[in-house]
């Protein structure tokens, strides 16, 4: 899975391999997703918290599917 993130968001790659990513715990933190790891992905252009919420949530289902 890969993303970009602006200067702003301290994170050490823009991208993890499907198994590591099963392996995360995805939290929403203020205006960037936490993927552990000091993995980030930024999210200060998506919109309100509704919109960053539905992001954490979408992506907890595609982890769900990937260790089921």
């Amino acid at each position: 899975m890969y993303w970009k993130n602006d200067w702003t968001i301290e994170s050490r790659r823009n991208f993890l391999d499907w198994d590591e990513f099963a392996k995360r715990k995805i939290t929403l933190d203020k205006f960037q997703i936490n993927l552990e790891r000091g993995d980030n992905i930024g999210t200060a252009g998506v919109g309100d918290d509704e919109a960053r919420k539905q992001m954490v949530k979408i992506l907890n289902e595609i982890k769900n599917f990937l260790v089921s």
